[in-house]
């Protein structure tokens, strides 16, 4: 994993701003909603699960 960051570079640093970004937009419109808590905590789970699996799906494709 250490290897990601040093060839990912600046980009790393770029999507991991990105997604703190997505993360407290969709915690904030799902507050705004009054979501109960424990559905946005599954809802957060969610997107971070789906951001790596995207992450992941990305690596492959551009080894």
């Amino acid at each position: 994993m250490a290897s990601a960051v040093v060839v990912g570079g600046a980009w790393g640093v770029v999507g991991t701003l990105l997604a703190v970004l997505i993360l407290a937009i969709v915690q904030g419109e799902l507050a705004l909603l009054a979501v109960p808590t424990y559905v946005i905590m599954i809802v957060l789970g969610g997107v971070v699960i789906a951001g790596l699996a995207v992450s992941r799906a990305l690596d492959a494709l551009c080894q």
